[in-house]
């Protein structure tokens, strides 16, 4: 890639920030060290190459998920009683996600 190009991505991808809004009351602003904006056309992109080896680490773990254009949803069952194993089940499935 030649310097031109790589300016420009890398442009794009530097310098987002996001907050937390719930009715009246605002999180604090945060800068964004990784990911690009949802409602690009080159976010959608390059989320799904980011995803796409994610599929096999996350049925390693036998959690369902559902991918979108810009979002993936983690889903598991779980028994009232079991509570405990299902949480550690995503969270073992969420560390190995984000390695």
């Amino acid at each position: 890639m030649t310097e031109i190009p790589l300016r420009w991505l890398q442009s794009y991808l530097e310098g987002w920030t996001q907050f937390i809004k719930m009715g009246q009351h605002e999180s604090h602003v945060t800068e964004v060290d990784v990911g690009v904006l949802q409602v690009s056309v080159l976010g959608l992109l390059l989320f799904a190459v980011y995803c796409s080896p994610i599929a096999d680490v996350i049925a390693h773990h036998g959690v369902q998920y559902q991918q979108y254009a810009d979002d993936m949803q983690l889903h598991l069952a779980m028994r009232a009683d079991n509570t405990p194993a299902g949480l550690s089940v995503l969270a073992e499935c969420t560390t190995d996600v984000r390695q």
